[in-house]
């Protein structure tokens, strides 16, 4: 069934939609699409749009913390982090850069070469600056969005990079000198010839010559950017690659009151590792049917296999919030609902019947007698009429079902 929805989104002209039949035979999936977010687009977006959440007080009677994205304060908060990261990507170059490439020229090169470096400390690290800014920010924006996964970070390369365009404009030439040939070569260049130092007196007379300052020039501007470029890829697989013990790891050097305090709720080892994130950006416990659903073993080419969200603001292919989510991923100010006790029972009395949504729509469904049926798009309405008709009634569900599953102390909303 996942591909059957799929197959509706990815369908490019009205000729494909006329020249093809969409086949299901999903009767034997219709418990786990039912409960698995009834399709497998994995793609999730920021929230920008098809969600509307609401303005009113941050904070319910009972001390539950209500999500507000469209606050003022949201933007605030996304300039500190932007500011935060940018620091970060600063530091390491200034702290981790010249350290590593420093240890790897006086331990790691001899037992290379099996002698003495030949190149001195600032030729070597000079040299290198891309090997020694990039993979380090790299893996510390890989474990750092594996903590924190905040999307402004993939921008981190902006300023850095805005910056080093500034300084190759405005690279001084003389008329008979090719001004980009010269300023790229000022800021990306190689070939450093920088003896080694033995005092403070060499170290001096160094810093006067050509390539070391054309190599601390390189290291102010251009190993930046590098960092910051590998920052920011180092963020985007972190917010796409789950690697539980190393996030683990990294979460248990908090202490333990903030550790369940980013959860938001009493760390304990009977909780279940999922939760459920509604249309409206609460968040609340599974019922034991979505418990066991989870809690089975799918292969990857399964299209019945639950949709999981990466991170808490994701949308899923049908623009919402809701999905499936690690219980860990839930921010910190956000509280945990209990489910519905008799959601189960009330979900089993309202089967959800896949082909209305297709006859409201006015595509053409022919049923089989075994439950699996054809599906003819209409050929009256564009593409996008179409799909836009087909997700509202998926969010419909959507929010009925989620009506459902909210527990009778949380009626309304709080």
């Amino acid at each position: 069934m996942g591909q059957f929805w799929a197959g509706l989104v990815r369908m490019e002209d009205r000729r494909e939609c006329s020249d093809k039949k969409i086949v299901s035979r999903c009767r034997g999936r219709t418990r786990r699409v039912y409960y698995g977010a009834v399709f497998e687009i994995k793609k999730e977006i920021p929230v920008k749009m098809f969600l509307s959440v609401r303005n009113s007080n941050s904070v319910a009677s009972d001390g539950e913390v209500i999500v507000d994205l469209d606050k003022p304060a949201g933007a605030v908060r996304q300039v500190v982090r932007y500011v935060l990261h940018l620091a970060a990507v600063y530091a390491i170059v200034n702290f981790t850069t010249m350290w590593l490439a420093g240890r790897v020229h006086d331990l790691l090169l001899p037992l290379i070469q099996q002698h003495p470096p030949t190149v001195s400390y600032f030729q070597f690290a000079f040299s290198h600056l891309f090997l020694f800014s990039f993979f380090p920010a790299i893996l510390i924006g890989f474990a750092y969005a594996q903590w924190y996964p905040h999307r402004v970070a993939l921008f981190v390369w902006i300023v850095p990079l805005a910056i080093l365009v500034y300084k190759i404009i405005a690279f001084p030439t003389t008329a008979f000198e090719d001004h980009w040939t010269r300023a790229f070569h000022e800021y990306f260049g190689g070939g450093f010839l920088i003896p080694e130092f033995h005092s403070y007196r060499d170290l001096f007379q160094l810093a006067a010559t050509p390539d070391a300052l054309r190599g601390m020039q390189q290291f102010n501007f251009t190993a930046p950017f590098y960092a910051a470029i590998g920052y920011s890829m180092g963020t985007w697989l972190g917010m796409r690659c789950d690697v539980p013990r190393l996030t683990t790891a990294w979460r248990n050097l908090k202490p333990t009151s903030r550790i369940a305090e980013f959860r938001g709720s009493a760390a304990t080892k009977t909780d279940f590792k999922y939760i459920y994130v509604n249309q409206d950006g609460t968040v609340r416990e599974l019922s034991p049917r979505e418990k066991d659903y989870l809690s089975e073993s799918f292969s990857p080419a399964d299209s019945g296999r639950p949709y999981i969200k990466r991170f808490y603001e994701g949308l899923n292919g049908w623009g919402s919030m809701s999905g499936f989510m690690l219980r860990r991923k839930v921010p910190s100010k956000i509280r945990i609902q209990p489910v519905n006790p008799s959601y189960d029972a009330l979900a089993a009395d309202d089967p959800p019947d896949f082909f209305s949504d297709h006859i409201t729509a006015g595509d053409i469904v022919v049923k089989n007698p075994d439950g699996s049926g054809s599906v003819t798009p209409n050929p009256n309405i564009s593409l996008q009429d179409r799909v836009e008709i087909l997700r509202r009634l998926q969010l419909e569900r959507e929010l009925k079902r989620e009506q459902l599953a909210r527990h009778p102390d949380y009626s309304n909303g709080e």
